[in-house]
């Protein structure tokens, strides 16, 4: 990126946008962390993982997706357009300037830029603190660089940009790691004593028990039938998974929402970050403030490659027609599968998705 913003540059550089305490640090990744989070969703996606066991391990992205729209018949692009278009760009503007400065700043940087006919690519990876006792070590490089690179450290970044002239994209990785007191086996129950004494507290709860049966016809389709899935032991695409999806009205929705985001973040993350968990959060396009969440208590995907049923110690929820989804998934015989809209979707089976009932 050749262009800068100075006035940008400064506050990523200096903190001096607003006051906040990370904003007055020396750290010029914290710096742009704490800039982007106080940016609006319709410039930039924010989401969150985190994985627990020997190390807890945070990771928070962002994603920036700038596309040039084109005027047609002769007329001008809306200025509410041109506005948001020309403010992404300086928002990677600002990420490239922080990079730039932490390659010089972090303990160790690697950096690698592709440019051919009109095409950017750009790589930057920055180890900001090693882990005592553990060497600080870039992964990741070969045929997939572009993806997987990136520091084994105790707090890391990344940037990747991919851009041309009519479309720009640029994703930031911010990655904590941190030793626990060992490791331990998920516990889920908490979570589902909380799910049902709200069940209790609210007659208006809808429960409904669902069954996703898939054959390998189904794994072709990839819209609302198929959604997430994991082959079985003998690379078997037939199988079935069971489990129960709550539905909570919209006068308690977002109490729950609230309840359950704040219960998995203190009880799960900070209480017991040796437990074996993978958390993933991330943000709706609808509405900034309502997260899609989803925990697992195993995250290597290793059960389904045994022949056996796999008991499930896992839970996604979502908001949507202001109704609070929460799908708690039981076991799995064979291939694991569950729909894209699991929201809405009680069954499949015999390739034809039966949905719940309309109100």
């Amino acid at each position: 990126m050749k262009r800068t913003i100075p006035i940008l540059i400064m506050c990523i550089m200096l903190g001096a946008c607003a006051p906040h305490s990370k904003s007055n640090t020396s750290d010029p990744i914290e710096n742009l962390v704490d800039y982007l989070d106080k940016q609006g969703q319709e410039y930039v996606f924010r989401h969150e993982w985190y994985e627990g066991g020997s190390f807890l391990k945070t990771r928070i992205s962002y994603s920036i997706h700038c596309i040039q729209p084109k005027a047609s018949d002769g007329k001008k692009m809306y200025p509410d357009v041109q506005i948001m278009m020309r403010r992404k760009e300086e928002l990677i503007d600002s990420c490239f300037s922080a990079f730039r400065w932490g390659c010089s700043f972090a303990r160790q940087c690697y950096h690698k830029e592709n440019h051919v006919l009109g095409k950017d690519s750009v790589l930057y990876a920055l180890a900001l603190d090693g882990l005592d006792g553990e060497k600080t070590e870039l992964e990741g490089t070969g045929n997939y660089e572009y993806w997987n690179v990136g520091y084994k450290a105790a707090r890391a970044a990344t940037l990747r940009y991919n851009g041309s002239k009519e479309i720009k994209d640029l994703q930031m990785d911010y990655t904590i790691r941190e030793s626990t007191s060992g490791e331990t086996p998920f516990d889920m129950q908490p979570l589902v004593y909380f799910i049902n004494k709200k069940v209790e507290q609210c007659d208006s709860v809808e429960v409904y028990n669902t069954s996703y049966e898939y054959t390998a016809e189904d794994w072709q389709d990839l819209g609302t039938l198929l959604g997430e899935a994991s082959l079985a032991f003998d690379y078997s695409r037939e199988g079935k998974t069971t489990g129960h999806l709550y539905v909570f009205p919209p006068s308690i929705a977002r109490s729950v929402h609230d309840e359950l985001k704040q219960r998995i973040t203190n009880h799960y993350i900070r209480s017991n970050p040796q437990q074996t968990f993978s958390i993933s959060m991330s943000q709706t396009y609808s509405d900034p403030s309502v997260w899609f969440l989803k925990i697992k208590g195993n995250f290597d995907w290793q059960p389904y490659l045994l022949k056996k049923t796999y008991k499930h110690q896992s839970l996604q929820a979502a908001m949507s027609d202001d109704r609070y989804y929460i799908l708690v998934l039981d076991e799995t015989e064979g291939a694991y599968a569950i729909p894209s809209d699991w929201m809405h979707t009680l069954r499949i089976k015999d390739h034809k998705a039966e949905r719940i009932p309309e109100k």
